[in-house]
């Protein structure tokens, strides 16, 4: 009896780790595909290839290199406006390795529709240089537009640069919208095609239908019922056998 009882269980939990979850994925949005306008609080000196829409050009060996956020301006800032409302669910921002960079901490800004920015996220104090930061959002928004933000205190001097001075470098920045796709597990219906009967054969005298016990489509995911039951009823044993 106690084999059965585990056969059983073990049987249903299997069964229900087979069922599929809803399909989801995240596509990166504000590129140059999607026509954006690029903004930036600055550059470093005013000087050389560190414009801040290099953050958005799937180039990660370029950067955007903001001016002395320390000494020279209260905030430093990159942003991207967006032709039309989208559906924000996270970002991934990469920071410059090159040693002039140090974020202690960065705020996420959006508009929704206006000129006011909208402050939806502030990461945590970082003590120590980071490469990547990935956020997943718990609960999407719409916006219009939306930017990375650094206040003078939210920066410190990088190994190369002398204190108090330091700037802000970003290499990349990826936004990301939800995107839904179809089921793996549904495939698409294959229709059979009928058989034609020769013009020359007499006709076939029809015999009454005997239907087929119907079959639910869905592999594994059609098992939960039978899963349900099964785990019930080794429960049920259980209880029984005490």
């Amino acid at each position: 009896m106690k084999k059965i009882v585990i056969l059983t269980i073990v049987c249903a939990m299997l069964l229900l780790q087979c069922i599929p979850a809803s399909a989801a994925t995240l596509q990166k949005i504000a590129t140059e595909e999607y026509e954006c306008e690029y903004s930036w609080s600055g550059t470093w000196q005013g000087s050389g290839n560190n414009d801040g829409s290099n953050c958005f050009d799937f180039d990660y060996n370029n950067k955007w290199g903001s001016d002395d956020v320390y000494t020279r301006s209260e905030a430093e800032w990159v942003a991207v406006k967006f032709p039309q409302e989208i559906t924000i669910s996270g970002w991934c921002l990469f920071q410059s390795n090159e040693g002039y960079s140090n974020i202690a901490q960065y705020s996420i800004q959006v508009q929704q529709g206006t000129e006011e920015w909208v402050t939806i996220y502030t990461s945590e104090e970082f003590t120590e240089f980071w490469f990547d930061d990935d956020i997943t959002l718990d609960e999407p928004v719409q916006a219009t537009a939306w930017r990375f933000y650094v206040a003078r205190d939210g920066a410190l001097p990088g190994r190369h640069t002398a204190a108090p001075g330091c700037a802000v470098e970003l290499t990349e920045i990826e936004i990301y919208t939800p995107v839904e796709v179809a089921d793996p597990t549904q495939a698409p219906a294959t229709e059979v095609p009928a058989t034609q009967v020769p013009a020359t054969q007499a006709p076939a005298t029809e015999a009454p239908a005997t239907e087929a016990p119907a079959t639910e489509d869905g592999g594994c995911g059609s098992s939960s019922a039978v899963a349900q039951v099964l785990l019930v009823l080794g429960i049920a044993l259980i209880i029984k056998k005490k």
